[in-house]
């Protein structure tokens, strides 16, 4: 840190935290190095200047992970403040009412999330995301966590399980505890949850991987099993899922990232068997 920073009223001791908001242990700051001197004994100026470069970016580094724990700090009590005022639903009649009834055949709540991100937006400065991220946090922590020995101390830990929040609401406590275990009794950072989370989907099955569906190629369908049997075409578009028969492309979008995993693991099969990539 560079004594120009430290010195300025207010300014934070990147000394004093450890760790990104994650929790996790901040990575060492390469120390700055020695500037090469020319044949002639005078120092190379490209070469100082990059290193003063260098400098600039290890010091920003050091302050992002000040601030980003510091934010995190507060988070869990800010995801209440939210909460209660989404709760609330005054917020309502300061929005105007939708002009439109339904988007994309679905009925408009005027109660919704996204509705109130617009208004919190406005009336905090908050990004939607932030205000999406914090209220997620805050269902966590009073609906599915409520029997933990041990609870989180910021929204950042917690973040890694709003991947089960929405199909496998039961698993977030067991693989909670996971990972508080995997932390030695301590409150566990992202890294530990996100452990105990492939853990949790190595032992139930629930990696991604999808079994004897029927996929549509635009040349028929096709049956396919990663285990073994007929493998389906490559789909060339990368992350773009192939759509089932009878899906719906809203559905389809939502199974990319499943998808991909499925690609790697056909092919790393395909390779073993010998066989070549069309």
């Amino acid at each position: 840190m560079t004594a120009d920073v430290l010195d300025k009223p207010g300014a934070l001791d990147v000394h004093d935290v450890d760790g990104d908001p994650s929790g996790e242990p901040a990575e060492e700051v390469p120390p700055a190095t020695t500037v090469e001197e020319a044949g002639d004994g005078t120092a190379d100026p490209a070469v100082v200047e990059r290193e003063h470069r260098l400098n600039r970016l290890r010091t920003y580094s050091e302050l992002l992970q000040v601030a980003g724990r510091t934010t995190d700090r507060d988070s869990l009590a800010r995801a209440a403040d939210l909460a209660a005022l989404y709760e609330d639903t005054a917020w309502v009649l300061d929005l105007a009412t939708p002009k439109r009834t339904s988007v994309r055949g679905r009925p408009v709540d005027p109660k919704s999330r996204s509705r109130f991100a617009t208004w919190a937006r406005e009336r905090t400065g908050l990004a939607p995301s932030t205000i999406h991220q914090l209220l997620r946090a805050h269902d966590i922590v009073s609906n599915c966590l409520r029997g933990a020995g041990t609870m989180a101390t910021g929204e950042w830990a917690l973040r890694p399980l709003t991947r089960l929040l929405k199909e496998h609401p039961d698993a977030i406590e067991p693989v909670w505890n996971d990972a508080v275990a995997e932390a030695g009794g301590a409150v566990p950072d992202a890294g530990h949850v996100k452990s105990a989370i492939r853990r949790w989907r190595v032992e139930n099955g629930s990696g991604g991987a999808e079994t004897g569906l029927l996929w549509d190629t635009g040349a028929g369908t096709s049956r396919a099993d990663h285990r073994g049997g007929e493998i389906p075409p490559r789909d060339r578009t990368c992350g773009r899922a192939p759509r089932r028969v009878g899906e719906s492309p809203r559905a389809r979008s939502g199974r990319g990232e499943a998808v991909m995993t499925v690609h790697s693991e056909l092919w790393i099969l395909v390779d073993a068997a010998g066989g070549t990539r069309s």
